[in-house]
């Protein structure tokens, strides 16, 4: 048997070769067992992607030479290298350490023998028999988060191009205006004209001189021919308006009369225009016109004319580009900051806010979530990724779609905290990576999460590195701040986080908010979280919750001058 078969989409579970269509991610199947890895197959084939098989760790490792895999699904117990051995390796492996690895096993399934493998890297350890809709819904997040940074990278390829088009130009903007100096100085004295025409001759730029009161030319260089398809002797016929093809006389003495008319000589005049070539097409062009009224001789006007159609392509070229990443940050901003409809969950009102910092609304880290789980309970999640841009975005999105993953498998929010932050930390500093680079490197996410049981107002909460949710009791006139500690998400494989309780009687509600709100500033001073919880607390007593959200929303820009110096988002839930 081939070790490192593949089988893509509606193959019928053939053994086939080939790469994978345009838009599809490879996943990496590993097991010592043919019929393990037929069965695996089957069970992700739904998921429409390429699958590579290896029946080794050493296989395994020599299709990561070669290929980029969305994940890596890996056996533990295999002949020669197990499965821990390989996804060390794996680890160790420049091009590879990033991908995803899920242990997929039918024995160790003590917890000991899991933790050894999310210390080896893994996102998750599965003992057999797995549950097929868990292991598709898992390996989904993986594939449409290799498949969003596939785009990005892309986008980013295509940004760096038409920078470096854009550099040339600048380039040739430089030689150009150290070209246009050495014009104006020989330029300067009629008695050089002849030598002066000579050197205009060898530029590749056009070159015209007109009389100030016919517009006739007197003289055009081999660039003007070449610009404008006509022959030396036809341009020396015509006059500079019957070139013009956009500004006319009016717009041509606009520019011309001040040069000409000035009581000591002024600098160029620089504009952009549009030329007629002789095949009838536009040409757009830039203009540098000089007045040179020399001692001896006749006054002429001199004027360098250049084709900027390339730079004009390379502008639009820019344009597109820019509101193809706008576009791409607006969609993931969509999807990351949740606004659910009034009437979701009948127990339970919901009320959400954000607010982008600058109006620029680049997109940012924040995010909310609120979505069902079993028996009735109900997940609040507002969290904070630091930094900003695409990356933090997709940091985002990937921590948003975890959680709701771990906590849909066990609603624990301390448990799926631990998950979600071995996966991270797995992904950021594998190896040990010290401070510099894992800052360089990784980033790390503050988070919040309370799972409600709307009917009996029951609920559990776990807090890394967030701002403590806030409890307004129905009569509005008291607030109880919710306890907790916990370093964010991404920092430390070993940190701790712990589940804490509480009951949210009928008419209390909880409001949830990121340091957006409480680190508004004024000079060194802060709004705080004393400034949120008087807000929430006045708003309460005479307010609905959407008006106890914009209160606190429109304190907090008040206090910091009107504009807020980080993104906020508020989660509010009240009890019916």
């Amino acid at each position: 048997m081939n070790p490192t078969n593949t089988i893509t989409p509606n193959s019928e579970r053939s053994w086939q070769n080939g790469a994978a269509d345009a838009g599809t991610a490879k996943l990496l199947l590993v097991d010592d067992r043919p019929a393990n890895l037929i069965a695996l197959a089957a069970v992700l084939e739904p998921l429409g992607q390429q699958m590579v098989m290896a029946n080794s760790g050493m296989e395994a490792l020599k299709q990561l030479l070669n290929d980029d895999f969305a994940a890596i699904l890996l056996d533990v117990q295999m002949p020669g290298m197990d499965g821990f051995e390989t996804a060390t390796f794996i680890k160790q492996r420049e091009r590879s350490r990033f991908i995803p690895i899920i242990f997929v096993t039918a024995i160790n399934k003590d917890e000991k023998f899991a933790f050894r493998g999310y210390q080896t890297g893994a996102v998750d350890y599965l003992p057999k028999p797995i549950d097929p809709d868990m292991l598709r819904s898992k390996v989904r997040v993986f594939v449409e988060l290799y498949q969003q940074s596939e785009k990005i990278k892309q986008q980013a390829d295509a940004l760096r191009e038409a920078e470096l088009r854009e550099a040339r130009l600048l380039r040739e903007e430089a030689e150009r205006a150290s070209e246009l100096r050495y014009m104006a100085e020989i330029s300067a004295r009629e008695a050089k004209l002849r030598q002066f025409k000579l050197t205009l001759d060898a530029t590749l730029d056009a070159v015209f001189l007109f009389d100030p009161g016919t517009l006739r030319f007197h003289y055009v260089n081999q660039g003007a021919v070449s610009l404008l398809g006509y022959e030396e002797a036809e341009i020396l016929r015509m006059t500079a308006l019957q070139l013009d093809a956009q500004g006319g006389a009016e717009e041509l003495n606009r520019i011309l009369m001040p040069l000409m008319n000035a009581s000591v000589p002024q600098a160029a005049q620089t504009y952009e225009t549009q030329v007629r070539h002789k095949n009838g097409s536009v040409i757009p062009v830039e203009v540098m016109t000089q007045y040179v009224d020399p001692p001896e001789g006749s006054a002429r006007f001199v004027s360098i004319v250049r084709d900027i159609t390339e730079r004009k392509r390379t502008e639009r070229t820019l344009a597109m580009l820019y509101e193809r990443e706008k576009k791409i940050a607006e969609a993931l901003q969509q999807s990351i900051v949740f606004a659910p409809p009034e009437d979701l969950f009948p127990s339970l009102s919901i009320e959400t806010f954000y607010k982008a910092a600058w109006d620029e609304a680049i997109v940012g880290g924040d995010y909310l979530d609120v979505f069902a789980l079993e028996k009735g309970k109900i997940a609040l999640i507002v969290g904070d990724v630091s930094g900003k841009g695409l990356s933090a975005a997709a940091r985002t999105a990937e921590a948003k779609y975890a959680l709701r993953a771990f906590l849909r498998e066990n609603p624990d929010p301390a448990r799926a905290f631990h998950r979600l932050n071995a996966l991270l930390c797995g992904s950021l500093h594998f190896n040990s990576l010290d401070a510099a680079d894992l800052g360089g490197a990784g980033s790390f996410i503050c988070l919040s999460a309370v799972v409600l049981s709307p009917d009996t107002g029951e609920a559990v909460y776990a807090l890394a590195g967030s701002e403590p949710p806030l409890i307004i009791r129905a009569n509005g006139t008291s607030s109880e701040t919710l306890i907790g500690n916990g370093l964010p998400i991404g920092v430390d494989p070993e940190a701790l986080h712990e589940n804490a309780h509480f009951k949210l009687a009928k008419g209390d509600s909880i409001v949830m908010v990121t340091d957006g709100i409480t680190e508004a500033r004024t000079g060194y001073n802060f709004f705080g979280y004393d400034g949120f919880q008087k807000t929430a607390e006045t708003a309460a007593t005479n307010g609905s919750l959407r008006e106890v959200g914009k209160s606190i929303l429109e304190a907090a820009r008040a206090f910091a001058g009107g504009k807020l110096q980080d993104d906020a988002c508020i989660l509010l839930a009240s009890r019916r």
